[in-house]
């Protein structure tokens, strides 16, 4: 069967008044591959031809929006574009083609911009050739640790049905990804809760990093990806037993290692020692410290001997050890401890370095515009 159809854009799609798009699309028969191996939502689109495409003055954003606008309307399966490296979604293209599929659509579209386009799981990044790189390079990066009942093996598990970020805080999306967590599991009936947290540095601050997506489909194992990819290289992220852990690459891979040599049954307790659910919100060192009294049910005195901090715990997390619960609070607070017969022993951690943000603002200069608040589609 042979469909035609004359399609014209206007402020119903979100697209610019300088976008002027004048198309007719012949569709003939299934869409075949892109020559690359296909992945969940990376539908081919190599013989959706496009009779005729006008462009003048498009955006590559938009541009992308709509071939996959296309590929979920005539396969009915959509194609997560992951656009990374700054200012990369505002390029502008203009182009006038006949008789071509979108692929080749997509092909002229990067070539015009100086980007590339790599399929990865879930979804196609596409910005310049070094951001893509090196976005593949902090995902191989990453610290994750995997085996029955981790994070890692829970996060593939679940599948996000929509999700859009418009120049959304990183401390609103990993907000967002804890407070809907349990709705997104599917059956409710996975053994650990996936805990999200955010590990910053004041020196250089990356909760206010702006990240702008939308997917459809996406595991959320995916999703942590591109929440990475899209921030910047400021960004980075570690799986580990029960918890995904955001923050710059520096910050995560400082982690506090404490050290227990003087007690290791008194350790191998706190490791064996549950908490279902504790939230702290602002709390200084000190006030997180009466938590981890009560919880240590007198076995442990909880001596502070850190020099000075005044950094501040936030952390909602479920279904963690008290072990764990400790190192994130050290983490937190640029902190470590150690473990001995009766106490745990609060010491200072190492020196976090002094070094400039390049933290990206978005347009006027002024903080990041978060009034585009996670949007999640049941």
């Amino acid at each position: 069967m042979v469909l035609l159809l004359r399609l014209s854009f206007d402020d119903s799609f979100g697209y610019s008044d300088q976008v002027k798009y004048c198309l007719i699309i012949l569709i003939t028969g299934c869409l075949a591959g892109w020559g690359y191996a296909q992945t969940k939502s990376s539908a081919s689109i190599g013989d959706a031809h496009v009779e005729s495409v006008s462009l003048a003055d498009a955006e590559l954003d938009e541009v992308l929006a709509f071939i996959s606008s296309k590929s979920e309307e005539l396969l009915k399966q959509s194609v997560n574009f992951i656009l990374v490296g700054e200012g990369s979604g505002s390029k502008r293209l203009s182009l006038d083609l006949k008789d071509v599929p979108l692929s080749v659509l997509l092909k002229y579209a990067c070539e015009l911009t100086n980007c590339v386009a790599e399929i990865v799981p879930d979804g196609v990044l596409v910005g310049s050739k070094k951001d893509v790189m090196r976005a593949k390079s902090d995902w191989n990066e990453a610290k994750v640790v995997t085996g029955r009942g981790s994070a890692a093996s829970q996060l593939s598990l679940i599948t996000i049905p929509s999700l859009q970020l418009k120049e959304a805080a990183v401390s609103e999306v990993i907000s967002f990804l804890q407070s809907h967590v349990d709705e997104l599991k599917k059956g409710g009936g996975q053994a650990r809760h996936p805990n999200f947290l955010l590990i910053d540095n004041p020196y250089a601050p990356v909760s206010d990093l702006p990240v702008s997506l939308e997917l459809k489909n996406a595991r959320l194992s995916s999703v942590i990806r591109f929440i990475s990819a899209a921030a910047g290289p400021e960004l980075s992220y570690r799986i580990d037993r029960g918890s995904v852990v955001f923050g710059h690459k520096a910050d995560l891979k400082m982690a506090p290692k404490p050290q227990v040599k003087a007690s290791p049954s008194g350790y191998a307790w706190m490791k064996s020692k549950l908490i279902p659910e504790v939230s702290v919100s602002g709390a200084s060192l000190e006030e997180t410290l009466q938590l981890i009294r009560h919880y240590s049910e007198g076995r442990f005195n909880v001596v502070n001997q850190v020099t000075k901090t005044n950094e501040i715990v936030n952390l909602t997390i479920k279904n963690v050890s008290l072990a764990s619960f400790l190192a994130y609070v050290c983490e937190q607070t640029n902190t470590n401890f150690r473990v001995e017969n009766r106490a745990i022993i609060i010491i200072d951690g190492k020196r976090r370095p002094k070094r400039e943000s390049s933290a990206r603002v978005v347009k006027g200069g002024a903080t990041p515009d978060t009034k585009g608040k996670p949007v999640f589609d049941e």
